[in-house]
């Protein structure tokens, strides 16, 4: 994926700027890149939002979320050369500085906050929901974490998407992803989509 097409949005946005390429670990190489007032939101298609304590009451956060949801793209564009990203905008959405996201407040807001934007792109956005679990570090009470999906990811709280994904990372393990459970609208399905689901469990 190009670089110019993805968008970091996290609580950098508090400095008025924001991160062009998307990292799952700290970089300190990597600097903040894009002016949250330039934003290309046209060729923007992979937008990585760590939620943030504090970030809904964010103005600059807000609004670039919502207009990551809601700004229209040419699905023709050819020099996006990834069919899927030319034909999507893909919301990955992560807990930032906080642990258990499907547990946490700011995951119930998150939710009442898409239910309510209105002129969402009901048909060319993909949702992707992960809880991220840090590394154990010995003698800490993070050892202990109980890593699950929580009940409350239900499919019918949020607005009907192509694809909407639900995973579960342990950062401990060697392959991250430990629990995945993935739901299809077959309504707004184009054949991009089909490479994308492969071996995630599918849902009508």
């Amino acid at each position: 994926m190009y670089i110019q097409n993805m968008l970091h949005l996290d609580d950098k946005v508090l400095d008025g700027v924001l991160y062009r390429s998307c990292s799952d670990y700290d970089d300190d190489s990597i600097t903040p890149s894009v002016n949250i007032n330039e934003i290309d939101y046209e060729q923007t298609r992979f937008v990585d939002v760590k939620l943030f304590e504090g970030c809904f009451e964010n103005s600059d956060f807000v609004n670039i979320l919502k207009k990551c949801l809601t700004v229209d793209f040419n699905r023709s564009n050819a020099s996006i050369e990834w069919e899927l990203y030319r034909e999507y905008r893909i919301i990955h959405v992560n807990n930032g500085d906080f642990y258990h996201l499907f547990e946490s407040v700011l995951y119930n807001t998150f939710k009442d906050f898409l239910n309510a934007v209105t002129g969402l792109l009901i048909d060319r956005i993909i949702l992707e929901v992960h809880d991220v679990y840090p590394p154990r570090i010995p003698g800490t009470s993070s050892e202990n974490l109980q890593v699950r999906m929580s009940e409350s990811f239900m499919i019918d709280s949020f607005p009907e998407f192509p694809v909407i994904q639900f995973v579960v990372n342990d950062e401990s393990k060697r392959n991250k992803e430990i629990m995945k459970k993935t739901f299809v609208n077959h309504q707004y399905v184009r054949p991009s989509i089909k490479s994308y689901i492969i071996d995630s469990q599918n849902e009508s």
